[in-house]
């Protein structure tokens, strides 16, 4: 039996409609003599929907075609001469190499060691130019860099010719020095520093001077230009004399 709540205006089954009854909808109490019946009439059953339609189902993506196998064909002879590193050379592949790049690649390195060289040999021209050797390709070198090269030096092929000491002709407690020197070698030399030491006779020194050739050349000899080889030269030097123990003298060039 089904009466309607006064409250919700729902239908409510209220049984056989003797007892007070709680609404299941609003949760109220209402007598249900107190409201009108409801008659039941009987209903279809809802009819059971449809059960979807199976998805079609998605296509499998394609298998990747199988690669080709490579088998490495190595005798026996060969598996006991070949060791891992010629194993993995032999299997491994080698880009080609286009031989134009190979050779911009070698005359790039050669351009950069050449200017190196020429950069090197231009800022230690100095120390270079002290070997005859080399001397003509760095007079090479200047001749386009517009760069000067000191006049070689090597005392060691200077000879000195002819010396003399004697006492100063008008000046009392001096000495006039005359020396006469020769450049053996067979091109012009830097002149070569003198030095002349003093000596008693048990060989201690007593006086040591060492001259350069702005103070030993004669003022109409141009020292930057070079001892010219196989010429003498003749220089006069006035010095202090360094007293009566000084009876042995010595010339070193220097």
């Amino acid at each position: 039996m089904l009466a309607t709540c006064p409250h919700c205006h729902n239908a409510v089954d209220v049984g056989d409609g003797s007892a007070i009854m709680l609404c299941e909808y609003c949760g109220r109490e209402f007598h249900p003599a107190a409201t009108p019946e409801i008659s039941v009439a009987s209903e279809p059953a809802p009819a059971e929907p449809a059960p979807p339609e199976p998805a079609a189902p998605e296509p499998a993506p394609p298998e990747p075609a199988p690669r080709p196998a490579y088998r490495l064909q190595i005798s026996p002879e060969e598996r006991v001469t070949l060791g891992p590193q010629a194993l993995a050379g032999t299997i491994a592949p080698q880009a080609a190499h286009h031989p134009l790049a190979s050779l911009s690649w070698s005359l790039g390195i050669l351009v950069l060691v050449a200017a190196l060289l020429v950069q090197y040999a231009y800022f230690m021209r100095e120390d270079l130019a002290r070997h005859s050797a080399l001397r003509p390709w760095l007079e090479m070198l200047c001749g386009y860099a517009r760069c000067q090269i000191p006049l070689l030096r090597d005392p060691a092929r200077v000879r000195i010719v002819a010396r003399d000491i004697r006492r100063h002709p008008e000046s009392e407690g001096a000495l006039r020095v005359m020396l006469t020197l020769e450049n053996q070698a067979p091109g012009i030399l830097a002149y070569p520093d003198l030095q002349l030491s003093f000596y008693d006779l048990r060989d201690r020194l007593l006086a040591r001077r060492r001259f350069s050739p702005q103070q030993y050349l004669s003022l109409t000899v141009d020292h930057a230009l070079g001892m010219p080889a196989q010429q003498p030269v003749q220089t006069m030097i006035d010095i202090v004399d360094p007293g009566p123990d000084a009876v042995n003298f010595e010339f070193q060039l220097r």
